[in-house]
């Protein structure tokens, strides 16, 4: 099979424009080697990567990890990378992400223009939502099936291997069984979202309306019971996922509810500012043109 990719990640040229991402980062690292000790020297550090990528012997560093309390109750994991780890992180991720444009139609969404494709559903008459957030979803991935799904993407054995590799740095302590991304792992957003891919397949593929932003899902209807069975679907086909609970529900479109921190369209159609004032809806646009072709 094509090394094609890792053949990729492993080029000075990749390298070194991860590098200018990662030394702006400011994020913490785990080890001895810094920034400050690492970039007068980059062309040795660069070309030990690139050598020992090519060879197959690049290893990734054990990852630094400790149990956090954040200010919502439940601890997490929180990991730290080698400066060496967020290289060829980086560099991965830099070849990954245009082939998966490609080959997923993979886009970072914004949150406008999430909200930009809701209204324009709700103007064209998908006015019941079914609303709800998959639980802790970078947790749960499963990593056997996540490769799967790495492997039908690229067709590299040794960047999937490359992955695998990473993706079990973190010590066994802190592992959780059979899967789970990290945070502090550049990667944890691009792989997250290749997993939850399938659901968004799926959901085409039945002609589902739907929105997602990272791991907040809307499926949309112009009937009640529509939208019902949609979140059905949802369950049903959740890669072992689940739903929280008390976060899933289905309303007719308004004001008063809010996705990903924005107020939702009336579902009459008209648009109603934070004053209280109403304006035209938007006209429909490229969304509502998919829709209409699928």
């Amino acid at each position: 099979m094509s090394n094609l990719y890792v053949d990729k990640v492993a080029s000075p040229v990749v390298l070194n424009e991860a590098w200018q991402v990662v030394r702006k980062n400011r994020d913490p690292w785990c080890g001895d080697l810094s920034i400050r000790d690492m970039q007068p020297d980059l062309i040795r550090h660069v070309g030990d990567v690139s050598r020992a990528l090519l060879a197959g012997r690049f290893r990734f560093d054990t990852m630094c990890c400790r149990l956090v309390s954040p200010f919502w109750g439940e601890k997490r994991v929180l990991c730290r990378c080698s400066l060496r780890n967020q290289l060829v992180q980086q560099a991965i991720l830099l070849v990954l992400n245009p082939v998966a444009k490609i080959e997923l139609g993979y886009i970072e969404y914004s949150a406008d223009l999430v909200n930009s494709k809701i209204r324009e559903l709700v103007a064209s008459g998908y006015v019941w939502l079914g609303m709800t957030q998959i639980s802790n979803s970078a947790d749960l991935v499963n990593h056997e099936l996540l490769l799967k799904l790495l492997y039908k993407l690229c067709g590299d054995k040794p960047l999937v291997a490359l992955v695998r590799d990473c993706l079990l740095s973190q010590p066994q302590k802190f592992r959780i069984d059979g899967g789970g991304l990290f945070g502090g792992m550049i990667l944890t957003p691009f792989l997250n979202e290749l997993y939850l891919h399938q659901l968004d397949l799926c959901l085409t593929q039945k002609h589902i309306p739907f929105v997602r932003f990272g791991d907040e899902l809307m499926v949309l209807a112009r009937e009640e019971a529509g939208a019902s069975k949609a979140l059905d679907v949802v369950q049903r086909q959740l890669l072992k996922l689940e739903l929280v609970a008390d976060q899933t529900r289905v309303v007719r479109s308004s004001f008063k509810y809010k996705f990903v921190g924005k107020r939702l369209p009336n579902s009459d159609g008209l648009w109603e500012s934070l004053t209280g004032q109403k304006a035209e809806p938007e006209p429909v646009g490229m969304w509502q043109r998919l829709i209409n072709r699928g």
